[in-house]
């Protein structure tokens, strides 16, 4: 249904001095099929369908109507639009106008301050404990091919899509992707999968227990999980898992600059970047030595 005053046809925007006429994007399944599969070229699966949905509800803010609208969301609900009005302009050819709106309104998220942090901290509700008690739930509610990959991605650190890849590629193609000797995976083998734009995993650390995690685990989408969980009554968490592998490396020893290269982040610091050269080899011993301690944390 269109939005009041608002008429369907493409416009692929140039903008010179004032603002053209812009007329709303169609509300067709044709455009919203391309801008789909745009979005999975830059995206993951999951985030993909966030923009779109974003997208679909949100669009007549690129005509700058209803920005107000926009402007009384939470932070959280604003950055969402914010990211689906960016990628929505790129494919239609009218980011600078998209940018005109921005600057005309003023719009722009609040990043996350430091009392949203202490809070986020020291609230127990989110705390380890708390996180570990969900996975256990998880696992003990769900058939065994789903909790598998919860106990997975948790012993992984990886994001939920990253650790059902992952899965994927033990069970298919586990030569390439497993360096034998070290027992680790090569995740940037596969850059499409693991090396996107914004998030990223390189390697993994795992021991024969968790492959063998991989192989008897289920071969089930983030969608099929969600339902899984809400079908049992449980909310779905997933991010839990790579939160309680951060967590649990760190308060047994393991250096944040460690940690951060095991979950695909490079740090920006100085001391990261030219200095912090450990003794890899040993280091990943000493981190499947916690991530055994880890496992039966969980199970």
């Amino acid at each position: 249904m269109l939005r009041p005053g608002f008429e369907p046809g493409i416009s692929a925007l140039r903008v010179i001095g004032e603002p053209p006429s812009f007329k709303s994007p169609p509300t067709h399944d044709d455009f919203w099929d391309g801008f789909k599969k745009y979005l999975l070229t830059i995206q993951s699966d999951k985030v993909a369908d966030d923009t779109l949905r974003y997208a679909k509800r949100y669009y007549f803010v690129l005509a700058g109507e209803g920005v107000q609208e926009v402007l009384q969301q939470s932070p959280d609900i604003r950055k969402h639009v914010m990211k689906s009005m960016a990628a929505l302009s790129k494919y239609m050819g009218c980011y600078d106008h998209w940018k005109g709106i921005k600057e005309r309104y003023q719009l722009k998220w609040s990043q996350q301050d430091s009392f949203d942090v202490f809070q986020e901290i020291v609230n127990n509700g989110h705390g380890y404990s708390a996180m570990v008690d969900w996975v256990k739930e998880a696992c003990r509610k769900l058939p065994d091919g789903y909790g598998r990959i919860l106990v997975y991605t948790t012993l992984t650190g990886l994001r939920a899509k990253e650790g059902i890849d992952s899965i994927r590629l033990i069970k298919t193609e586990v030569d390439n992707y497993l360096k034998k000797d070290a027992l680790i995976l090569e995740h940037y083998r596969y850059p499409e999968l693991f090396l996107r734009r914004t998030k990223k995993a390189y390697i993994s650390i795992v021991s024969e227990d968790v492959l063998d995690i991989a192989r008897k685990a289920g071969n089930y989408s983030y969608t099929a999980i969600r339902m899984a969980l809400e079908e049992r009554g449980m909310t779905t968490q997933m991010k839990y898992c790579r939160k309680i592998f951060s967590t649990y490396l760190r308060m047994n020893g393991v250096e944040s600059e460690l940690i951060d290269l095991l979950q695909g982040r490079i740090p920006k610091t100085v001391f990261a970047r030219h200095y912090f050269r450990p003794d890899f080899e040993k280091d990943v011993e000493r981190i499947r030595k916690v991530l055994v301690s880890l496992a039966s944390t969980i199970n």
